[in-house]
Order: C-alpha cells, then structure tokens, then sequence
C-alpha cells in the first residue's frame, strides 16, 4: 500500500473512532451532540500535530517534509468540518426538542 493509503485509512479510523465516542457519550451519558461537536472540533488540531509527529518519525526520507505539513493540515480540517457537522446537528436537534417542548405545554 501506498503511504496516502494508510493516511486515508488512519483518518477513516479516527473519525469512526470519535464518531462512535460521541454517539455513547450521547445516549449512555445523555452528553448534546453540539458539546461533543465542539470537542471533536477543539482535538482536530491535536490530532493532526500528533499524526505529523508519528508521519516525520517514521518517514525516513531525506526532504524538507512538505507532503507531512499538507497531510496534517488536511487531517486537521476533516476533523474540524466533522465537528462543525455534529455541532450543527446537535443545534438543530436542541432546537427541535425545546419547539416541541414548547407546543406541548401551550394549548
């Protein structure tokens, strides 16, 4: 395999990895998806610096190591747009539960 097949996978396994965290803390802690949202978003970055750490460990390649800087920073950014997704499905499910909360107790 190549080496943008085994990024691509490790960002596939991170994102179901965060995904599924977000989705039991939501209904085994009843935690809102928007707060989980907002710390996936808040990770993302450190996600990206500590794959760029272990890609420039385990390169070997003599290089000035652009291709890792392009890599952590696209990894940064999925992770950070998969946040924002979540952050705005939980705003609109809290939204949607306080309007029907609100239909129910007016006549």
């Amino acid at each position: 395999m190549e080496a943008d097949s085994y990024i691509l996978l490790g960002l596939f396994i991170v994102i179901i990895l965060l995904d599924s965290l977000a989705i039991v803390a939501y209904k085994k802690f009843r935690m809102p998806l928007w707060l989980s949202g907002i710390i996936i978003g808040i990770l993302g970055p450190i996600i990206s610096m500590v794959s760029m750490s272990f890609f420039l460990d385990t390169g070997g390649e003599a290089g000035s190591n652009e291709g890792v800087a392009i890599v952590g920073g696209f990894i940064a950014l999925v992770i950070i747009a998969n946040g924002l997704i979540m952050l705005i499905i939980g705003m609109i499910q809290s939204i949607k539960a306080r309007l029907q909360k609100r239909k129910e107790i007016t006549p």
